[in-house]
């Protein structure tokens, strides 16, 4: 009876560490799992549905990214987001149009208008991103056109630029 006991308790085990091993290592889960009619058993199914939810909701906020990074795309704003480090992580190209107009000189490397004097206030709220506040709009006039400037610093200290022609 003890090892009938003990042998099942170890089947359990056994599928359970299978199981979460296959998790870790992002390998094919058996799409039927059967866990014995016990204790064990039950973690495993609870396993199985906690899972099962979190692989939804990882699906259901990369369609929201989709739609967000599309929505971004077609923004008749330029928008681009910065690390903490100034290294950007995301530009439209409405971003690149309108800074290459500010700028007066094209670039394909949104990184260089930092050193453009127009970002001058940019750089200013950035250096002291400690010490003020966390949200900048100004206007810069430029080719004949008129843009809105606006930086937003969030709490990581990535920031976002964005720009709107209001001419």
């Amino acid at each position: 009876l003890v090892y009938f006991v003990a042998e099942r308790f170890n089947k359990s085990i056994s599928q359970l560490r299978d199981y979460t091993l296959n998790i870790k290592n992002d390998k094919p889960l058996p799409t039927n799992p059967n866990f014995p009619d016990d204790e064990l058993g039950e973690i495993g199914k609870d396993l199985i549905t906690i899972f099962g939810q979190k692989e939804k909701a990882k699906a259901d906020i990369e369609k929201e990214q989709e739609k967000l990074i599309q929505h971004l795309q077609h923004s008749p704003m330029g928008i681009c987001m910065f690390s903490p480090q100034n290294e950007k992580i995301f530009a439209n190209a409405r971003f690149m149009q309108y800074a290459n107009l500010i700028v007066d000189k094209p670039t394909f490397d949104v990184e260089t208008i930092f050193a453009n004097e127009a970002f001058a206030p940019v750089n200013d709220l950035l250096k002291n991103k400690y010490e003020r506040g966390k949200h900048l709009i100004y206007q810069k006039e430029s080719n004949g056109k008129v843009f809105n400037i606006q930086t937003i610093i969030f709490e990581d200290y990535s920031f976002e630029i964005t720009i709107t022609d209001i001419t």
